[in-house]
Protein backbone atom coordinates (compact mmCIF):
# COMPACT_ATOMS: atom_id res chain seq x y z
CA UNK A 1 0.00 0.00 0.00
CA UNK A 2 1.37 3.34 -1.05
CA UNK A 3 1.11 6.23 1.35
CA UNK A 4 0.36 9.59 -0.15
CA UNK A 5 2.66 12.36 0.87
CA UNK A 6 0.85 15.55 1.68
CA UNK A 7 2.87 18.69 1.23
CA UNK A 8 2.42 20.95 4.22
CA UNK A 9 2.10 24.63 3.49
CA UNK A 10 4.37 27.07 5.22
CA UNK A 11 2.66 29.64 7.41
CA UNK A 12 3.41 33.08 8.78
CA UNK A 13 2.17 33.76 12.27
CA UNK A 14 1.19 37.20 13.42
CA UNK A 15 2.48 37.92 16.89
CA UNK A 16 0.84 41.33 17.10
CA UNK A 17 -2.89 40.84 16.89
CA UNK A 18 -3.62 37.13 17.01
CA UNK A 19 -4.52 36.96 13.31
CA UNK A 20 -4.57 33.37 12.11
CA UNK A 21 -1.55 32.31 10.08
CA UNK A 22 -1.64 32.98 6.35
CA UNK A 23 -0.89 30.01 4.09
CA UNK A 24 2.18 30.57 1.95
CA UNK A 25 0.68 32.37 -1.05
CA UNK A 26 -1.86 30.07 -2.67
CA UNK A 27 -3.79 31.38 -5.66
CA UNK A 28 -6.81 32.09 -3.43
CA UNK A 29 -4.86 34.57 -1.32
CA UNK A 30 -3.68 36.47 -4.39
CA UNK A 31 -7.26 36.92 -5.53
CA UNK A 32 -8.26 37.86 -2.00
CA UNK A 33 -5.60 40.60 -1.93
CA UNK A 34 -6.72 41.90 -5.34
CA UNK A 35 -10.36 42.00 -4.19
CA UNK A 36 -9.43 43.61 -0.87
CA UNK A 37 -7.62 46.36 -2.78
CA UNK A 38 -10.55 46.91 -5.16
CA UNK A 39 -13.02 47.15 -2.26
CA UNK A 40 -10.97 49.48 -0.04
CA UNK A 41 -9.04 51.62 -2.51
CA UNK A 42 -11.99 53.17 -4.34
CA UNK A 43 -10.00 56.31 -5.22
CA UNK A 44 -7.50 54.27 -7.22
CA UNK A 45 -7.91 52.47 -10.54
CA UNK A 46 -9.41 49.01 -10.08
CA UNK A 47 -7.25 45.98 -10.71
CA UNK A 48 -8.57 44.19 -13.78
CA UNK A 49 -5.42 42.39 -14.92
CA UNK A 50 -4.20 39.58 -12.71
CA UNK A 51 -0.82 39.11 -14.34
CA UNK A 52 1.72 36.53 -13.25
CA UNK A 53 4.07 39.36 -12.24
CA UNK A 54 1.41 40.77 -9.88
CA UNK A 55 0.65 37.35 -8.46
CA UNK A 56 4.36 36.76 -7.89
CA UNK A 57 4.69 40.14 -6.10
CA UNK A 58 1.69 39.37 -3.88
CA UNK A 59 3.07 35.93 -3.05
CA UNK A 60 6.39 37.49 -2.05
CA UNK A 61 4.61 40.02 0.17
CA UNK A 62 2.55 37.29 1.82
CA UNK A 63 5.78 35.76 3.10
CA UNK A 64 6.31 38.83 5.31
CA UNK A 65 2.82 40.25 5.81
CA UNK A 66 -0.57 38.78 6.69
CA UNK A 67 -4.04 39.66 5.42
CA UNK A 68 -4.62 42.16 8.24
CA UNK A 69 -1.45 43.99 7.18
CA UNK A 70 -2.77 44.26 3.62
CA UNK A 71 -6.10 45.55 4.90
CA UNK A 72 -4.28 48.20 6.97
CA UNK A 73 -2.08 49.07 3.99
CA UNK A 74 -5.04 49.65 1.71
CA UNK A 75 -6.97 51.66 4.32
CA UNK A 76 -3.94 53.89 4.89
CA UNK A 77 -3.48 54.33 1.13
CA UNK A 78 -7.14 55.23 0.68
CA UNK A 79 -6.96 57.88 3.39
CA UNK A 80 -3.63 59.40 2.28
CA UNK A 81 -3.96 62.58 0.24
CA UNK A 82 -0.34 62.27 -0.88
CA UNK A 83 -0.67 58.70 -2.16
CA UNK A 84 -3.88 59.60 -4.01
CA UNK A 85 -2.08 62.40 -5.83
CA UNK A 86 -3.91 65.28 -4.18
CA UNK A 87 -0.68 66.92 -3.04
CA UNK A 88 1.60 66.11 -5.97
CA UNK A 89 -0.69 66.06 -8.99
CA UNK A 90 1.62 64.35 -11.49
CA UNK A 91 1.99 61.16 -9.43
CA UNK A 92 -0.12 58.77 -7.41
CA UNK A 93 0.46 55.37 -5.91
CA UNK A 94 -0.60 52.22 -7.73
CA UNK A 95 -1.31 48.72 -6.51
CA UNK A 96 2.09 47.59 -7.78
CA UNK A 97 3.83 50.45 -5.96
CA UNK A 98 1.96 49.76 -2.71
CA UNK A 99 2.92 46.10 -2.50
CA UNK A 100 6.64 46.62 -3.05
CA UNK A 101 8.29 45.66 0.22
CA UNK A 102 10.01 48.99 0.93
CA UNK A 103 6.92 51.01 0.04
CA UNK A 104 4.57 48.74 1.99
CA UNK A 105 6.72 49.13 5.11
CA UNK A 106 6.72 52.93 4.79
CA UNK A 107 2.95 53.10 4.30
CA UNK A 108 2.33 50.79 7.27
CA UNK A 109 4.74 52.87 9.38
CA UNK A 110 2.57 55.92 8.71
CA UNK A 111 5.05 57.86 6.57
CA UNK A 112 2.28 58.89 4.17
CA UNK A 113 -0.47 59.59 6.70
CA UNK A 114 -2.09 63.00 6.40
CA UNK A 115 -0.59 65.54 8.76
CA UNK A 116 -2.93 67.58 10.88
CA UNK A 117 -2.87 71.30 10.17
CA UNK A 118 -3.60 71.98 13.83
CA UNK A 119 -0.60 70.28 15.39
CA UNK A 120 0.02 71.47 18.94
CA UNK A 121 3.03 73.70 19.37
CA UNK A 122 6.02 71.68 20.55
CA UNK A 123 7.15 72.30 24.09
CA UNK A 124 10.81 73.14 24.49
CA UNK A 125 12.97 71.09 26.81
CA UNK A 126 15.34 74.03 27.28
CA UNK A 127 15.25 77.54 28.66
CA UNK A 128 15.38 80.05 25.79
CA UNK A 129 17.37 82.60 27.84
CA UNK A 130 20.01 79.94 28.66
CA UNK A 131 20.25 79.06 24.97
CA UNK A 132 20.73 82.72 24.01
CA UNK A 133 23.50 83.07 26.62
CA UNK A 134 25.16 79.89 25.35
CA UNK A 135 25.19 81.19 21.76
CA UNK A 136 26.51 84.59 22.86
CA UNK A 137 29.31 82.94 24.90
CA UNK A 138 30.67 81.41 21.69
CA UNK A 139 30.86 84.70 19.85
CA UNK A 140 27.53 84.43 18.11
CA UNK A 141 24.85 87.00 18.48
CA UNK A 142 21.41 85.86 19.36
CA UNK A 143 18.86 88.55 20.04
Amino acid sequence: VKESKVKKSKVKESKEDGVPPTPDAPQDNCMLIFELYNRICRSYPRITQYSEARKKAVKASLKKYNLKDFERLFKKAESSDFLKGKIKCDWRATFDWLIKDTNMAKVLDGNYDNRSENLPEQEHSYNLEDLKAFVNDFGGEYE
